[in-house]
């Protein structure tokens, strides 16, 4: 009997809060797509650079700003654990990371690692309103998806798009201070909707027992995910640093465009299927192989349109939609597609291995993908186009393997509780 509600609940539930939470991603990224051509024509590719070096610097420092202990807000048995967790993040955690991270900014500022010098003196400020924003939304995000809150989600990526579209637009007069400060008008309106999903604050702060049983994300998890935001977000400072500011923006452009597919249908999924697995894991791990096996078949079909798609018209595109500047980032689309294809079959399933006992192998996966994303950095290939190329096709087969590995935990059951 528990089997077969379980398997209803995959069947049904699964696809309605999916949708659910597409429906409001969809019309986030509607947004974003609408105002992308309007903010190619108002900053230049070295103003995007800017931004996109602001990107990836929140993203790396958000993965570290919760120790990874986010991850067990869905993880964890107890309502009542899990909202401990959640606070002991917002209230304790995340302030003392965001003061850490705001000095690695400004050695690297200092020191023009990656070329972080290109930024004004105040952009500490908004480095750290950037990582309070992004770290509390991530919380945030955890705690609706334990709640099954997926509307909510939605409409976090709804508020979140408009308000950076018009908050970049606005103050496109300023130049990459717009870009900049746009987006954290985004953030910070994303916080204020995902923060009516959180019951009122108890007494208890920050609860250094609970975090203590939860030890395991931080030693574990937090080294495997720092490195993969890592090499997510390290093509940009990297090529930014081999090949200049104007390059770091045309990619930032690209990254944009072929991680849209992902930001659009594989977030949603990714989120829905977390939730959903811990809930099987919960209850009957027997059934939990089937239910893989559908997503990645739906997944797999999905990017192949999508691939196709990009990898024949990506340049054309790219050159009508965003501007002649703009040019050479339809090349880097059409290099990323085999990276992008592998990534949304498998980036969304991929957390199951959080549940699983063999989460620390993926600390090896992320040191190789490291390793993969730094390669211009020592190859020395002039081209950057063809840099690129080297580094999604060795990635496509780096996540092949990793799909592999994926498939042997769950057949051999191997998970907490």
């Amino acid at each position: 009997m528990l089997v077969k509600m379980v398997k209803y609940l995959c069947r049904h539930s699964f696809l309605k809060d999916t949708a659910t939470m597409s429906g409001g991603i969809i019309f986030g990224q509607i947004i974003t797509i609408l105002v992308s051509p309007i903010l190619t024509r108002l900053y230049t590719p070295e103003e995007m650079g800017i931004w996109g070096l602001f990107l990836s610097f929140v993203s790396i420092a958000s993965t570290v700003g919760t120790l990874r202990y986010d991850v067990a807000i869905v993880a964890a048995k107890k309502e009542k654990e899990a909202l401990l967790i959640t606070q002991s993040l917002l209230y304790c955690i995340t302030l003392i990371t965001t003061v850490v991270f705001g000095c690695v900014f400004i050695f690297l500022y200092r020191y023009n690692i990656f070329g972080y010098s290109v930024f004004p003196r105040w952009a500490i400020l908004i480095i750290i309103l950037g990582l309070i924003a992004t770290v509390w939304s991530g919380i945030l995000r955890y705690w609706a998806m334990r709640k099954a809150a997926f509307a909510t989600i939605g409409s976090f990526s709804v508020i979140q798009s408009l308000f950076r579209a018009l908050g970049q637009i606005i103050f496109a007069f300023t130049g990459s201070f717009g870009l900049l400060f746009g987006d954290i008008i985004g953030r910070l309106a994303g916080v204020a909707v995902l923060w009516r999903t959180l019951p009122r604050l108890k007494k208890t702060w920050c609860s250094k027992k609970i975090l203590i049983k939860y030890r395991a994300y931080p030693f574990i998890q937090l080294p495997s995910s720092f490195l993969d935001n890592l090499a997510m977000m390290a093509p940009v400072p990297i090529f930014t640093a081999v090949y200049g500011t104007v390059v770091g923006g045309e990619l930032t452009l690209a990254q944009r465009v072929v991680f849209l597919p992902l930001t659009l249908i594989g977030s949603a999924i990714a989120d829905v299927f977390y939730s959903r697995v811990a809930q099987i894991v919960r209850k009957d791990v027997s059934i939990l192989e089937s239910f893989l096996l559908k997503i990645m078949l739906r997944l797999t079909i999905l990017s192949l349109f999508l691939g196709a798609f990009l990898w024949f018209f990506a340049p054309r595109l790219v050159l009508v939609i965003f501007g002649s500047s703009w040019e050479r980032s339809g090349w880097m689309v059409k290099a990323m597609v085999p990276w992008l294809f592998f990534l949304l079959v498998v980036n969304p399933v991929s957390r199951i291995v959080f549940l699983s006992r063999y989460m620390w192998v993926k600390i090896f996966y992320d040191l190789i993908s490291l390793l993969v994303i730094t390669l211009p950095l020592y190859l020395h290939i002039n081209d950057p186009i063809k840099s690129l190329w080297l580094i999604s096709w060795l990635k496509a087969m780096q996540l092949i393997f990793y799909m592999l590995f994926l498939l042997v935990i769950v057949r051999r059951g191997a998970f907490y509780g």
